[in-house]
């Protein structure tokens, strides 16, 4: 079975890890902060996207949060979803993301795939991955990971709204499969 380590479990994190455990992976988390690692392991969702029923779900398939990183040395597959907020000039604070990577670094073993979902501007991450990893895979150019980027985002947002509506907006009351044109 693989195994995933979501390094922080914030609005991108935590949804990513609930993914991962429906697909029947074994996953841990890792945040920085004690207080939401805790409640998380307690069962208690601090992101609206994911429910406390989600996460009873993803507890009683195996994840579990942590702030310890020692767990990234087992991990075939680690994805960093830490903070990125803007600095004084405006451009991505990415010391969360140097911090990630650093303590991932001291754990990586020969094979794991690190995927960077964190916001970054363009060729700003490989610097401090490439000592990490044997093999950095960039983009062709600035506009083609600049596309990539929107493309997934635009992907997340949709289903986001899409799960959004199906828990949140009740069906009409005389609504009935085939008689949905009578409906509008």
């Amino acid at each position: 079975m693989n195994s995933v380590a979501v390094i922080g479990l914030g609005y991108t994190g935590l949804p990513l890890a609930r993914e991962a455990c429906r697909a029947g992976m074994r996953v841990t988390g890792i945040d920085e902060n004690p207080s939401v690692t805790a409640s998380l392991n307690s069962g208690h969702s601090h992101v609206p996207d994911v429910t406390d029923a989600d996460l009873t779900a993803m507890l009683d398939a195996g994840f579990r949060a942590s702030v310890d990183e020692s767990p990234l040395a087992e991990a075939s597959v680690a994805v960093i979803c830490v903070p990125t907020p803007l600095d004084g000039a405006g451009r991505p604070d990415l010391s969360h993301v140097r911090r990630a990577a650093s303590g991932l670094g001291d754990r990586l073993k020969p094979g794991t795939l690190v995927v960077l979902e964190s916001t970054s501007f363009p060729a700003s991450a490989a610097d401090f991955f490439r000592h990490l990893c044997d093999r950095v895979v960039e983009a062709g150019s600035a506009r083609g990971a600049e596309l990539a980027k929107l493309l997934e985002n635009t992907y997340r947002n949709v289903n986001i709204a899409a799960e959004r509506r199906r828990r949140h907006v009740p069906r009409p009351r005389s609504w009935t499969p085939g008689r949905r044109a009578a409906n509008r």
